[in-house]
C-alpha cells in the first residue's frame, strides 16, 4: 500500500512539473479582448464621418458652418486614423475636403456675381 501510495505521489510531481509557466486564455476572453481595441476610438471616426456629411449637406444653407464642420471632420478623421480606425475615418476625411473644395468654389462663384452685379448697377448709374 505504501508503494501506491508514493507512485500516486510521484505521478503528481510529474504532472506538476510538466504544466507550462502560461495559462493559456479562453477564446472568448481573447475575441472580447480584440473587439474592445477595435472598437475602442470609434466613436472619434464615426464623429468624423458625420461632421465631414453634414459639411457637404449644409454647403448651401451656411458655407461658414459648413467649412467648420469640414475642418473639423478632417482634424477628428486624422485623430482616428491614428488610432486605427480608417474606414469611418478616411470617409470623413474625404467628405471634409470635398466640402472645402466646394467651399472655395462656392464662395468663389456668388463672389464672382455680387462684383458683376455691382459692376452693372455702377455701369447703370452712369
Amino acid at each position: 500500500m505504501d508503494e501506491f501510495n508514493n507512485k500516486e505521489n510521484e505521478q503528481e510531481n510529474v504532472q506538476e512539473e510538466i504544466k507550462p509557466d502560461y495559462i493559456a486564455k479562453p477564446v472568448d476572453d481573447v475575441n472580447e479582448q480584440k473587439k474592445n481595441e477595435m472598437t475602442e476610438g470609434k466613436g472619434i471616426s464615426i464623429g468624423a464621418m458625420v461632421c465631414g456629411i453634414l459639411s457637404i449637406v449644409i454647403l448651401f444653407l451656411n458655407t461658414w458652418a459648413s467649412l467648420c464642420l469640414a475642418i473639423v471632420g478632417i482634424v477628428l478623421g486624422i485623430i482616428g486614423i491614428k488610432q486605427g480606425n480608417k474606414g469611418f475615418a478616411i470617409t470623413g476625411i474625404v467628405c471634409g475636403i470635398i466640402a472645402i473644395v466646394l467651399h472655395i468654389i462656392f464662395v468663389r462663384i456668388v463672389y464672382g456675381i455680387i462684383k458683376w452685379i455691382i459692376a452693372l448697377i455702377i455701369s447703370v448709374a452712369k
